[in-house]
């Protein structure tokens, strides 16, 4: 999760979906900072997170420098805990 800006976009735009039906969903979770961020804003809405928790798969490096195997793995309970505040939220 990114900072400040990054946290306020994301807010904003949860924000200006609240007149639209339905759940709300967040893929690639990771360790839950953005979703954290997604039930501050969602109001009484149900959030559905998606993730492997495995990170990414094995990375073709003449193509793509930044990523590696295993890069964003997080580990399925911490998320849970950090996010078991929440109502209303689905892993």
């Amino acid at each position: 999760m990114g900072g400040y800006p990054e946290s306020f976009c994301i807010a904003m735009a949860v924000k200006q979906t609240k007149k639209i039906k339905g759940d709300l969903a967040e893929g690639g979770v990771y360790v839950g900072g953005a979703a954290r961020v997604i039930c501050e804003a969602k109001g009484n809405r149900t959030l559905r997170l998606f993730d492997t928790f495995e990170g990414h798969p094995k990375v073709n490096k003449k193509i793509d420098i930044c990523h590696y195997k295993r890069q964003f793995k997080a580990s399925l309970e911490d998320t849970k805990n950090y996010l078991k505040i929440y109502t209303k939220t689905l892993i």
